[in-house]
């Protein structure tokens, strides 16, 4: 009895570790782009300051900061799924 239920244990097992990949690849890809904003920035300070676009890269920050936490809810989502 127990053998019919292995292939869709296998299968459904699969199917929820892609997609736990695929999140934590897009978390990854989040805190990449958060890491070249700051590094521009930091790099580039006399020319943010000189152009007072401080305000403008605080909300380019804050864009990806919430891209980022939202990739990382369903990173945390999705592994969840597999401690059920």
């Amino acid at each position: 009895m127990l053998l019919l239920f292995v292939p869709f244990i296998i299968y459904s097992a699969g199917k929820i570790g892609r997609r736990v990949r695929h999140t934590t690849r897009r978390g990854q890809d989040k805190l990449a782009d958060i890491q070249n904003i700051l590094h521009e920035t930091i790099t580039g300070n006399r020319i943010v300051k000189a152009f007072s676009m401080e305000s403008w890269e605080n909300c380019a920050l804050c864009r990806r900061r919430s891209g980022l936490f939202r990739a990382n809810l369903r990173s945390v989502a999705a592994a969840a799924i597999t401690l059920r």
